[in-house]
């Protein structure tokens, strides 16, 4: 799937995923608050889980429980804690696909690629919006980490596909017999 960050101007607020239009993209919000539905009363945001949401609702305290035994800072959730000391052990578990450029977290990876990759990011994974420079990278990477994920479903026959494209050049023969015998009927 070509991103074209133009073409799609509305973003979801849970995965970042990229819309054409404003229908699509309440329509795909849907799924996250059916998945999602344990909500925090201060801000809206919504979990999978009772456990994340009692972790997030630290985020709204001032307690600060979790302390660095390198330097002494102090943090609300373990989660940053634990990106923290990734900066004094120099462990970078994040790595670029296009560079090989190595981050402490996520998020500075995707802002990396974002910048630095602005032309050369083409292919996105559908399943979990990883980003390729070719469509033989991205076909790699679902084959190794989303082997049984088939999210795109033919809706005339049930058919399941990987990728979106694959899933629009899906000639389906229930399909084709019902538009024959449409235009025969007229």
């Amino acid at each position: 799937m070509k991103v074209h960050d133009g073409d799609r101007p509305y973003v979801c607020d849970y995965c970042q995923q990229r819309f054409a239009d404003k229908e699509e993209l309440t329509q795909h919000q849907e799924k996250h608050v059916v998945d999602r539905p344990f909500a925090c009363q201060t801000c809206q945001k919504r979990f999978t889980k009772p456990s994340l949401l009692r972790s997030h609702l630290k985020s709204h305290s001032d307690e600060r429980r979790y302390t660095c035994d390198v330097c002494d800072k102090r943090f609300k959730v373990r989660k940053s804690l634990v990106l923290h000391r990734r900066f004094h052990t120099g462990e970078m578990p994040f790595e670029c696909n296009l560079c090989q450029m190595r981050f402490t977290s996520k998020q500075p990876m995707i802002r990396h690629m974002k910048t630095v990759h602005v032309g050369q990011i083409q292919f996105q994974c559908g399943i979990c919006e990883a980003t390729f420079a070719d469509e033989q990278l991205l076909t790699r990477h679902i084959r190794a980490v989303h082997p049984g994920d088939e999210p795109f479903v033919c809706e005339t026959c049930g058919k399941q596909f990987k990728m979106a494209h694959h899933l629009a050049a899906h000639d389906c023969q229930k399909s084709a017999v019902r538009t024959l015998l449409i235009h025969h009927l007229y």
